[in-house]
């Protein structure tokens, strides 16, 4: 069933960008549709700007619907729970930084089972076309040098976890050729490496949140694994995404996949 009230179409359209779908009815299942943990953190921080409230993640797990969720939002509304979101402002970086709630997450995770791999989100980008890796280089320390998160790391001051943010990181960018190999040794080599990558956890005491590298299949045909723990996942390729494209493609056309 279609959305009937602008509320509900908001809600529809935020599931379906958040999804990929073409159009998400009112009794459908976020959970039923192939939402996880990663995209209902998005749902939430997307329907408070959308409606200037402070809803809880638990919220969407308790109401996956369009039809349930627009009914929460609008008793938070009247029941004055839901607080009007502040202005995001730059916190001063002459005191500690506190982490996140999701990098409290990820840290207490990590204390349990230091290094586990099981929250990296493998992926590998197909490139097919011209590709100028210095460009694509140069793309990613522009845009590690831009986002904060991509240069921090963790540590423990008086028994508290902080972020420390480091001025500068050089990202770097190694090639591994595979072009000498037959096409089936190729794409056997190209996944062995991404999921011995991808198996390889993060120190977050030290190493940096994204690697690079890159699989040359032949000339005009790489491979880019990539494997961001997921509480980063989203901002690292939405960002990667425009600075590559508008600093490297050119002809390139890219196809994602699944490492899994």
């Amino acid at each position: 069933m279609l959305p009937r009230t602008p509320a509900e179409e908001l809600i529809a359209r935020i599931l379906a960008e958040v999804l990929r779908l073409e159009r998400v009815g009112i009794h459908d299942d976020f959970f039923d549709l192939g939402g996880h943990s990663l995209n209902a953190t998005q749902v939430v921080s997307r329907v408070r700007e959308a409606f200037k409230i402070e809803m809880p993640l638990r919220a969407l797990f308790e109401s996956p619907t369009v039809e349930a969720l627009s009914r929460t939002i609008a008793a938070l509304k009247r029941r004055d729970v839901g607080a009007e979101i502040p202005p995001l402002v730059p916190v001063p970086r002459d005191r500690s930084v506190p982490l996140s709630f999701a990098q409290q997450r990820l840290w207490f995770l990590d204390q349990l089972d230091p290094g586990n791999p099981l929250y990296n989100v493998p992926r590998a980008i197909r490139l097919t076309g011209n590709l100028n890796v210095q460009a694509m280089k140069r793309a990613l320390n522009d845009l590690v040098a831009r986002h904060e998160i991509l240069r921090t790391t963790y540590q423990v001051v008086h028994d508290r976890p902080i972020q420390v943010i480091a001025p500068h990181l050089a990202f770097e960018l190694p090639v591994i050729d595979l072009s000498q190999l037959d096409r089936s040794k190729r794409e056997e080599e190209a996944r062995r490496i991404v999921q011995e990558e991808s198996g390889k956890g993060f120190n977050l005491a030290s190493d940096p949140i994204l690697r690079g590298l890159v699989l040359k299949f032949a000339e005009h045909e790489h491979v880019l694994p990539e494997h961001p723990p997921h509480s980063r996942r989203r901002m690292v390729i939405g960002g990667a995404d425009q600075r590559f494209d508008g600093a490297v493609c050119g002809g390139t056309r890219r196809q994602t996949r699944s490492a899994s």
